[in-house]
């Protein structure tokens, strides 16, 4: 389940953040899921491997868009993942866990 809470941001704002736990997963193959998944601004049908998401995880720990998809994910240190605006852009509250858990249940099967 999903962990929401608000911290103070710049200008004393709050910036809402959903955390979800990626215990047993990989970042690159979080990230990859998250991005298949993800709707595409210009409709555009592009993918992502593991491989590609790899290589992305070398320079950057928050993807805000990538080939035209809204992703807005903040990897933070250790197994959580804030996918408040990713939620936000592609579906709804409890978007991201779902594709998650679907990785999960997927690895789990394999």
């Amino acid at each position: 389940m999903p962990v929401s809470f608000s911290e103070p941001s710049f200008g004393g704002r709050k910036m809402s953040t959903t955390l979800v736990s990626i215990r047993g997963l990989s970042r690159p193959e979080v990230l990859a899921a998250l991005f298949n998944a993800a709707e595409c601004l210009d409709r555009r049908q592009v993918s992502m491997t593991v491989e590609q998401a790899e290589e992305l995880f070398r320079t950057k720990w928050m993807f805000v868009e990538l080939e035209g998809k809204r992703l807005n994910l903040v990897f933070y240190q250790g197994d959580f993942l804030d996918v408040y605006g990713y939620d936000k852009f592609n579906g709804g509250y409890g978007t991201a866990e779902k594709v998650i858990n679907a990785l999960r249940e997927s690895k789990q099967a394999s």
